[in-house]
């Protein structure tokens, strides 16, 4: 593990855990919502190039990646833990032991994703087509997309592990970027492989070679903020002992961000499926952003855990909690309210079944918003145990229900089981992180939720107001966006925010342009 040696000083300065956070943060936010972008404007180019159909049947082939697919479950939770091991050691001033657990991390990971990937080339085609009802005129280009797939998945999971790595050395502005610039390249070969040829086998094949060439590139990057030492097997045990348990968790965010697709397609068919990866691509937006003020938690966490300083903990706490609720609600509240031009808008009104989608994907992100930070906080600090029962607990509620409710109501079936699952985590959620910090629950809404509702609220009245006034379409659209938007934000910032908040802030805008401090 490498020899204990004196911790570093705190970065000088006030306040530095709080600039660091703010910073990381905006890093990690800028990054996110570009990559938002990349997908909404790839997602009517691939409608348009491979057709509901075909578009189905590679969303379903993409639910089995091992970025956010099903195989994502395989990294046995390796990627945080490799993120809050390499930051604990780098807390510690142990650079040697940060850099044997991210070369054991990658190691670990590249063995996997090879036994992974030869599964899926070996199975999937033997499978998948008739499963997912694919049309017997695709069935070979299907074939392609899927063996492209399982010789993508070991170069996914190392660029997983390769994020992580930045992440835990406090470089989140890297790792993000990185992580961006990836999927832009992804994305942008897959909407142009599409749109010229619509064909499925080519537009698995533009995504491999494009992520191939983006794990490359993180690669290089994390070569230059610390050199790998070589493997070791204790590094090994120790990331698999700890990750195990935290893969546990991200079970249910994986079957939700993959489930619903799965099941309509199965169900259903392929061509529903392009229903609901409009409302989960509006999902993932929301998600995206919220990421961003999630970023930070882990590596934090790990880091002032390390240092038993519970009082940081706790501001982190509620400072990141309060941070991903302000940021991510102002979108909730904007798509589930004009989901109906938002659809029509964006991929034409062929698809205006989504409309109903939308809101119901928005009140998912309601529910877990507030508690998304305190379960990574946990997580990080050694408490993966006991935040996998109610995770466990809500899995099985939501997938249950989504396989019942889908042949009852049809794809909304599966949003809405998906809400049955996740009101049974909340509650234990937010009460275990409250009380690891020595707080309650009523003290994190008090101080981390209850400032966004006055901003929300008034961004829904304005909202709500615009089509009495005659606007539809994409008016209703810019001018919800632009004028709700901007009073939210106003009312966020001279409201919602205290004076020390925007004081840090302030301070993190003025600071960006400079060199990152120690661990930061």
């Amino acid at each position: 593990m490498g020899a204990l040696v004196v911790p570093p000083a705190e970065p000088q300065g006030r306040h530095p855990m709080r600039r660091r956070l703010a910073r990381n943060v905006f890093f990690s936010g800028g990054a996110n919502v570009w990559a938002m972008i990349v997908s909404v404007v790839s997602l009517p180019l691939m409608l348009r190039g491979l057709g509901a159909t075909g578009f189905g049947l590679w969303v379903l082939v993409e639910t089995f990646s091992a970025g956010r697919g099903w195989l994502s479950i395989a990294d046995l939770g390796v990627r945080v833990a490799t993120s809050a091991e390499v930051s604990r050691h780098h807390s510690l001033g142990d650079a040697t032991g940060a850099s044997r657990v991210m070369s054991s991390s990658l190691a670990l990971l590249a063995g996997t994703g090879v036994v992974c990937g030869a599964l899926v080339a070996g199975l999937g085609p033997l499978w998948l087509p008739s499963l997912f009802g694919a049309p017997q005129a695709l069935h070979g280009q299907m074939t392609v997309a899927i063996l492209a797939l399982g010789a993508r998945v070991p170069f996914e999971m190392l660029s997983e592990g390769t994020f992580a790595s930045l992440e835990g050395l406090q470089r989140i502005d890297v790792a993000r970027t990185a992580d961006a610039a990836q999927r832009t390249m992804v994305t942008a070969a897959a909407a142009a492989a599409a749109l010229l040829t619509s064909n499925l086998g080519v537009v698995g094949e533009a995504s491999l070679a494009t992520t191939i060439l983006g794990l490359l590139v993180a690669l290089a990057l994390l070569v230059h903020q610390q050199r790998l030492e070589p493997p070791s097997w204790a590094a090994l045990r120790t990331v698999f002992g700890f990750g195990w348990v935290v893969g546990g968790s991200r079970i249910f965010s994986v079957v939700h961000h993959n489930m619903d697709r799965l099941i309509v397609g199965v169900i259903l068919g392929p061509a529903l499926v392009s229903l609901v990866e409009i409302a989960t691509q509006v999902q993932n937006g929301v998600d995206a952003v919220l990421s961003a003020a999630e970023a930070p938690v882990v590596p934090a966490a790990a880091w002032l855990a390390a240092r038993s300083s519970v009082a940081q903990l706790r501001e982190l706490l509620f400072r990141g909690t309060k941070y991903a609720v302000l940021v991510s609600m102002p979108l909730i509240v904007g798509a589930a309210l004009l989901a109906h031009p938002l659809v029509s808008t964006w991929v034409g009104s062929r698809y205006s079944a989504a409309d109903n989608l939308i809101p119901l994907a928005m009140a998912f992100m309601l529910m877990m918003a507030p508690v998304r930070v305190g379960s990574l906080m946990l997580t990080a600090v050694g408490r993966a145990r006991d935040v996998l029962r109610p995770f466990a607990l809500a899995t099985v509620i939501n997938l249950t229900a989504s396989v019942l409710l889908v042949i009852v109501m049809g794809v909304a079936g599966t949003f809405i089981g998906t809400l049955i699952g996740t009101a049974v985590l909340v509650v234990p959620l937010a009460r275990m992180a409250s009380r690891e910090v020595g707080s309650t629950y009523r003290d994190l809404i008090r101080t981390s939720i209850l400032p966004a509702v006055l901003p929300a609220a008034l961004l829904a009245a304005v909202l709500l107001l615009l089509p009495v006034l005659g606007l539809e379409g994409r008016a209703l659209l810019v001018t919800g966006a632009v004028g709700g938007g901007a009073l939210y934000c106003a009312t966020a910032v001279l409201v919602s925010l205290s004076p020390a908040e925007r004081r840090d802030l302030w301070s993190m805008v003025r600071r960006l342009p400079a060199p990152a401090a120690s661990g930061g």
